[in-house]
């Protein structure tokens, strides 16, 4: 479905005969439709709260939302972009801190996000827990493991995943020591 239709107008006139061409009546006879992304403008809101002194002196103030504490802060789209570069798509923290430069202008520092990715976790400490819990309870379980570079170390990125749930762990070392550890796979 287009969310911007661009009709390209007739001539107004014949270019054999010279007529006037009438304004309607046109069918459209083809069509071609580009698939684009829009530029990405960051949105910025400001929250400003309200003093007022009744007339019989007490003063009326509101209040900020709760998830708004501080003077300028980002938002959860910006944290939850930043996490699913991460985690979703392995970009290192600084490329990741790059890309949402490069797009949004946002230059959130490596701190912050480290925080975002923390704060994730523990929000997501319970789907994380159901997802080892559907991986137990499967019949069968495809793992892998990969290398990957921690603080300039080898370590191993190991995977367990079903047709419906993926799980993820980093363990400086391979084989079943790692799944052991990591306990999604210890009695298989």
């Amino acid at each position: 479905q287009p969310t911007e239709i661009v009709v390209h107008p007739l001539p107004s006139q014949c270019d054999h005969c010279h007529h006037q061409l009438p304004a309607d009546g046109a069918r459209v006879t083809a069509r071609r439709q580009v698939i684009d992304i829009p530029l990405a403008p960051r949105e910025v809101v400001e929250h400003q709260v309200l003093e007022q002194v009744c007339r019989c002196g007490r003063v009326h103030v509101s209040a900020f939302p709760g998830a708004v504490t501080e003077t300028v802060q980002y938002g959860p789209n910006v944290k939850a972009l930043a996490v699913h570069l991460i985690h979703g798509q392995m970009l290192p923290y600084a490329r990741a801190a790059q890309l949402l430069g490069d797009l949004y202008g946002i230059k959130p520092s490596t701190g912050t996000l480290l925080a975002w990715v923390a704060e994730a976790s523990a929000a997501f400490g319970g789907t994380a827990d159901t997802i080892a819990g559907q991986l137990h309870a499967a019949a069968l379980v495809h793992a892998d493991e990969s290398g990957l570079r921690v603080a300039k170390t080898l370590h191993w990125l190991h995977i367990a995943a079903t047709a419906t749930h993926t799980w993820y762990g980093v363990h400086a070392k391979r084989g079943m020591e790692a799944i052991a550890a990591h306990g999604i796979l210890p009695n298989r």
